[in-house]
């Protein structure tokens, strides 16, 4: 039933484009590529999809829809593209009168990005050309926010939001002889593990098994773990199945620097304790942050150890998520800075 639900997004958003009412100020949303809500790109589900839904739901001053170029629109939101296309179609937009906003949520600006990153330096020309064009930026941490505010005049934080699914599950911590520690991922960054593969290998007073939840098999060489495979569908019972969530980031690379709360925001918001490396995003949460390998030994050792203390860290979490992440918290966000666009014409 599941299914079915949530993958009649595209039937609703070509439905809703074409019954637009006149009163309505509309809205297109230019994707890396659109597919069901369940197999999409995770960033457009969030940044995209969700708002999608939320913004047709909640206002009704605007109409909310996947980019068609046959459909006339008061704003066009770029997420996350900018080859010379998308130069071109914003070029062509703003001759008509339309606002360009331009919806990023990675670094693809800083002077040294391009430096131990997949960042080329056409990337970093074309971003910079796409934010020329654009009438106001959307950026998903505090970091990228800091880094766009130095090449527009016009920017806004809006964070990823948390579905509200993963609100419907909490995890029952128990006094257990296993702990499960779960990274949930692409599979590609799963590597990051390998630091603190020492830490994960050492002998604790409960067994350790590591749980990877990634979009393929990491095939990680350095230590024993279980692969899962991404399903979105079924991700809150999959982190149902971990005690602790690991998220370690190699903060030598800047890149890093601008991740979103999301990564370890869904496993926090079903009751996880996390273990995190100091990402921007991450500090100031309940997440546990270690600076170095003792410190992820020490605080590690401390959640295995102290159940009260992992009961305790997911209620915080949790709470934390809900106040700041839920979809109704970050939905408005969107509601505002569209209010402002659209007066600012």
């Amino acid at each position: 039933m599941i299914y079915k639900c949530v993958d009649t997004f595209l039937i609703k958003d070509f439905v809703k484009d074409l019954i637009t009412r006149d009163n309505e100020h509309k809205i297109g949303w230019v994707v890396p590529y659109a597919s069901t809500y369940k197999n999409v790109m995770a960033s457009t589900r969030i940044r995209v999809y969700d708002v999608i839904n939320y913004i047709n739901t909640h206002s009704s001053g605007f109409c909310s829809c996947l980019y068609r170029k046959h459909s006339n629109y008061g704003v066009v939101v770029f997420q996350k593209v900018f080859s010379k296309k998308y130069h071109d179609l914003a070029v062509r937009l703003k001759k008509k009168g339309v606002k360009v906003v331009f919806d990023i949520n990675v670094n693809y600006v800083s002077k040294e990005i391009t430096k131990n990153s997949t960042v080329t330096d056409r990337q970093v020309d074309d971003a910079k050309l796409m934010i020329s064009l654009s009438d106001g930026i959307i950026t998903s941490s505090k970091y990228l926010y800091n880094v766009y505010k130095e090449y527009h005049n016009n920017v806004a934080l809006i964070e990823e939001s948390i579905p509200t699914k993963l609100f419907k599950c909490y995890k029952e911590h128990k006094d257990d002889n296993i702990i499960k520690l779960i990274y949930c991922g692409y599979a590609v960054k799963a590597w990051e593990i390998k630091p603190i593969a020492d830490v994960l290998r050492k002998k604790y007073t409960k067994k350790i098994e590591l749980l990877t939840v990634c979009d393929q098999d990491p095939r990680l060489d350095f230590i024993e773990y279980e692969y899962v495979y991404y399903d979105y569908a079924k991700l809150p019972e999959i982190l149902l199945r971990g005690d602790i969530c690991i998220a370690p980031r190699n903060l030598t690379v800047e890149y890093n620097f601008g991740h979103a709360f999301t990564k370890i925001g869904y496993p926090m918001s079903v009751g996880l304790c996390v273990l995190a490396s100091p990402v921007p995003s991450y500090i100031g949460s309940p997440a546990v942050i270690c600076n170095n390998p003792d410190e992820w030994e020490n605080n590690l050792k401390d959640l295995i150890m102290n159940i009260n203390m992992r009961k305790s860290l997911a209620k915080l979490g949790r709470e934390y998520c809900m106040n700041n992440y839920s979809l109704e918290v970050v939905g408005k966000q969107y509601i505002e800075f569209f209010n402002k666009i659209f007066l600012s014409r």
